[in-house]
């Protein structure tokens, strides 16, 4: 461009002259102050135009430097927008590897605490229906699960093994409907059944009109059953309502064990024990 510009002032300065030398020619046709005021008249007509030519030329190499740079801009502008989606997805990443080691380190203290042997789990599927409340998990027989055997997490109760396939094994948490654990109320010893609601809590059945059960209480695993080890939390009294002509109280529990978000779980390699 710059190039081009520079030919069309040559070209422009080459027009001049030669219309200067033109009318130098017909001066020689005039005398006197006739001869010299053409000559001051031509002389000032040319050289406004060239000026005008000249200020044109230098507007049009602005316009275009100017549309360079905006053009570079434009394409800088969307070099930086791609490096920060880029860094979007390292940071979310990143994030996403902190908190699976979190998870995984509180998988692992409470592993320890565990007696018996246990192996991860991670969680491939889920059904969540209004009365069925199951995961699948990416363990099978083939890695030593069998059914019945407790799944648990660090921070409580989920379920048991309900099925097994060779490479799969499907879990029925203490949500569903047709689960039951036999529990016990840590603080004051109260026992009853944490059977599930097909919602997001157990409900103590048999919990006598007269036990001492209060809001918050912790409920745990009594080991009756042979299903579950003694100790394990379920959850924690959310709810309890009593009426004169029942024999029973209605006690609602919540789950420790965040069921519906869970990712890895701990299965505890027992025989159950009926």
């Amino acid at each position: 461009m710059d190039l081009n510009l520079d030919k069309h002032r040559s070209f422009s300065l080459l027009v001049f002259f030669l219309l200067i030398s033109i009318f130098l020619i017909m001066f020689q046709g005039f005398q006197g102050k006739k001869a010299y005021s053409l000559l001051r008249s031509t002389i000032t007509l040319f050289s406004s135009i060239h000026k005008i030519s000249v200020s044109m030329v230098r507007s049009a190499k602005l316009l275009w430097s100017d549309y360079i740079a905006l053009v570079g801009v434009r394409q800088e502008n969307k070099e930086l927008r791609r490096q920060i989606e880029l860094l979007k997805n390292l940071n979310n990443q990143y994030i996403e590897a902190v908190e699976a080691n979190k998870r995984l380190r509180k998988l692992l203290d409470f592993r320890e605490q565990i007696e018996e042997p246990t192996f991860s789990a991670q969680i491939i599927g889920k059904d969540s229906t209004n009365w069925c409340k199951s995961v699948l998990l990416d363990k099978g027989s083939m890695d030593g699960v069998a059914v019945n055997m407790p799944v648990v997490t660090y921070s409580g109760v989920v379920g048991k093994i309900q099925e097994v396939t060779n490479h799969t094994a499907k879990v029925l948490l203490i949500t569903d409907i047709h689960s039951s654990v036999a529990v016990l109320i840590q603080r004051s010893r109260a026992e009853g059944i944490a059977a599930g609601s097909g919602k997001d809590y157990c409900i103590i059945k048999y919990a006598g009109k007269d036990f001492d059960i209060k809001i918050g209480d912790r409920v745990i695993t009594s080991g009756i059953g042979g299903v579950f080890p003694k100790g394990l939390v379920v959850g924690v009294v959310s709810k309890i309502q009593k009426n004169n002509y029942d024999l029973f109280q209605y006690v609602e529990v919540v789950p420790e064990a965040k069921i519906s978000n869970l990712e890895e779980v701990f299965i505890i390699k027992r025989t159950p024990k009926f």
